[in-house]
This record gives C-alpha cells, sequence and structure tokens, in this order.
C-alpha cells in the first residue's frame, strides 16, 4: 500500500510542474483524428481481454470470460478523464501509457454491447489543472476541439446512421457535455436523434431543481427509467455526504457561468436502480494491474489471476441530496467478516470516489446501454 507520504509527494510535484509549466500551446491547426479505440486499429486498449475473477461473499471465486459480439447493433463514443502527465498545460496527441490504460479500464469493457470509438484529444493535464488559477479557457477549447473534430469525422466516416451512446468521465464528461450543448440541445437536432444516452459520470452535469433538465442542457433530459433514451446519466460517488469544499456534487456554475444552488443542482441518476437492479446493487469491475504515471501511486489494484476482478454482492448506491448538494452515496453491504478489498476514497473527502466513479457501477452501466438500445431499437421497428 502506498503511504500518505507518497501520496502527498506525488501530488506535490504535480503542483511543481504547474509553476514551471510551458507557455507555448500546441498549434490548432486542423489535422487528423489520432484514435485511441476504434474497430479494425491494431493495438486497441477497448479490445483487452475481459476475461474477470469475481470475487464472491463468503470467499470463493469464479472466473467468468465475456464474449465480445462480431457486429454490434450500436457505437460508443468514449472520452477519457484527465489521466496525462506530461508536463504541458495541454497534453500531445500521444498514445501515452496513462491514455492507453483509462481506455482499457472505463472503455473495453463496453466492447461487450458495442463497437467503441475514442479519439485522443489534447486535454488539460494534471499539470494544467494544478496550476494557479487553473488552465486558461484556451486550453480546454484546444482540447474540446479535437474531441469535436473527432466526433465530426466518426459522423463522417464510420456511423453509417447507427445510433451511438456517449461515454465519458470528469474532463471527458466536460467535453461531451460541451458537445451535447452545441450539436444535440437544439428543438430540432438531426444528431440527437440517434442517441441512445450520454453517460457523463463525475462531470457535474447541473439541472434546474426539481427538474430533468434546464441547466446545462434544455432539451436532453436525466435518465429516469431504464427504458428511456435520448437522455443523460451522471453522478459522483462517495462514501458520505461531500464536504462544503467538495469538487463534486455542488453547484458552482453552468457552463462556467455562476449559478443559484437555490434554483439548480448537481444531477444523480442511479445506475444501479436504472440497469434494472432494484436493491441498489452495484457491479464493481476493477483492473489488477497498476495504473502508470501519477495516478497510480494513490491506488491498491486488487490481486487476482485475471485482468479484472468483480466484486458482486459487495457495495449498493442510492442517490442522496441536501439543500446544497447532490450525490451517489455508495454503501458496503459486505460487513466485518466479509475480507474482500474494498475501496478507498484515495484522494480524500474532497474528491470522495472520483478515480473509481465509473469502474464501481462498470458492470450496471454496460446493462445499462445495451437495455436502452434495445428500447430504441424498439421504437425504430413501430409503423409510422
Amino acid at each position: 500500500m502506498r503511504s500518505p507520504a507518497v501520496r502527498a509527494l506525488t501530488f506535490a510535484a504535480i503542483a511543481v510542474l504547474a509553476g514551471g509549466l510551458a507557455t507555448a500551446r500546441p498549434s490548432q491547426a486542423a489535422h487528423p483524428t489520432v484514435w485511441l479505440c476504434r474497430p479494425g486499429l491494431p493495438q486497441d486498449p477497448c479490445r483487452a481481454d475481459l476475461t474477470a475473477t469475481l470475487l464472491l461473499p463468503g470467499g470463493a471465486t469464479r472466473v467468468v470470460r465475456y464474449r465480445v459480439p462480431a457486429r454490434p447493433r450500436f457505437d460508443c463514443f468514449y472520452v477519457y478523464p484527465t489521466v496525462s502527465a506530461q508536463p504541458t498545460v495541454n497534453a500531445s496527441l500521444a498514445r501515452d501509457p496513462e491514455v492507453l490504460a483509462v481506455a482499457r479500464a472505463q472503455a473495453s469493457r463496453f466492447a461487450t454491447v458495442c463497437r467503441v470509438f475514442a479519439p485522443v484529444y489534447r486535454q488539460v493535464t494534471l499539470a494544467g489543472n494544478a496550476r494557479p488559477g487553473g488552465p486558461p479557457e484556451s486550453a480546454r477549447a484546444l482540447a474540446f476541439s479535437d474531441v469535436e473534430d473527432a466526433w465530426r469525422e466518426y459522423l463522417r466516416r464510420y456511423n453509417h446512421g447507427r445510433p451511438y451512446v456517449l461515454i465519458g468521465h470528469s474532463q471527458g464528461a466536460r467535453m461531451l457535455l460541451t458537445l451535447l450543448k452545441r450539436r444535440f440541445d437544439a428543438r430540432r437536432s438531426r444528431e440527437r436523434r440517434r442517441l441512445i444516452s450520454a453517460l457523463l459520470i463525475g462531470g457535474n452535469v447541473v439541472v434546474r431543481r426539481g427538474s430533468d433538465r434546464g441547466g446545462d442542457l434544455r432539451f436532453v433530459p436525466a435518465c429516469r427509467r431504464g427504458d428511456q433514451y435520448g437522455c443523460v446519466v451522471a453522478y459522483s460517488a462517495f462514501f458520505g455526504e461531500p464536504p462544503a469544499d467538495s469538487r463534486f456534487g455542488i453547484v458552482r456554475e453552468t457552463f462556467f457561468r455562476p449559478a443559484d444552488p437555490r434554483r439548480f443542482q448537481v444531477l444523480c441518476t442511479d445506475p444501479a436502480r436504472l440497469s434494472g437492479h432494484r436493491d441498489g446493487a452495484l457491479l464493481p469491475f476493477l483492473r489488477t494491474q497498476r495504473f502508470p504515471g501519477p495516478i497510480g501511486s494513490v491506488e491498491d489494484p486488487p490481486a487476482a489471476a485475471t485482468p479484472w476482478v468483480g466484486l458482486p454482492d459487495l457495495y449498493s448506491d442510492r442517490c442522496r441530496a441536501t439543500a446544497t448538494k447532490s450525490w451517489l452515496q455508495v454503501i458496503d453491504r459486505g460487513g466485518p467478516s466479509d475480507r474482500r478489498p474494498r475501496v478507498f476514497e484515495r484522494l480524500g473527502p474532497t474528491w470522495g470516489l472520483h478515480l473509481l466513479d465509473v469502474n464501481l457501477a462498470l458492470g450496471n452501466l454496460v446493462e445499462l446501454v445495451a437495455r436502452q438500445a434495445r428500447a430504441f431499437e424498439g421504437t425504430q421497428r413501430r409503423p409510422r
């Protein structure tokens, strides 16, 4: 286990990097999309081995192999979170080890239900986010330009009229929220017609209080039923109520404009119940390989002979809210006699379970998008 001192040094190093960032920005000239994941791409991290060891209550284990269909009926467009350890404000378009690793950890299991596309983009790096005052707006704009260019290329070259799911976490969720705002959130949006759902995890999606829309999006509502489509799934996970200085679950802005928490709230949708688990049972899947770079210094991956570990019947969830906060409460159902490995709020209470937002509910999210896709396909077959 990595000590608190090691963790502190790791993030202190990131802060030092932020103080000496290169001031030159990457060129904004048009360039071909660099694909991280795409059907037919050699060394595609989204086509990884999905074999998992399920750690069952009582100490039993079971190895499960998962099939990837040859012709999935829909697509998934994935944008990864902040992982780049490059010392500049914006990352390059290199397929760095951290970028490959996060795609395996978050996106590869969706290949059991959809074709997965994911662009490399010049994201704001860990160092860029740690600089005093945060990254400049131009850095966010550069990152988004890559995502939007990749989306256009996907539609032009690969989509062929297929329905799709958008999947993003943290910075990736904010990129996709911006994409939704610009290209989907109009009364008559052609792109919204093929939207199965948007999983915008750990991105503080804002809705009008008491409503499923308003705030960030006007025409794309929150998902409230498992058979609903054209909607948004969003949450940030915590073991308890977020503190007052939490980075997630508290309304501060809608698209970088100040927002009144009395009128707006951060959206929380329950991935377990949406996926059909009425008792709130989460289906976590965790990688057994340590994550490269600074983020790997604060995690302790579970041990197994397979690339994945599943933890069924260990955690459940429920959306919770106060007058100013909303979050996904994660409940440990194992009890003191359950010796299975646990997850922790590795970055402290202000971050909650942010690093594991996706993986704690990864099995649920895969089940959910398959369920939503079936509902979408059912409406397309009905006579008009």
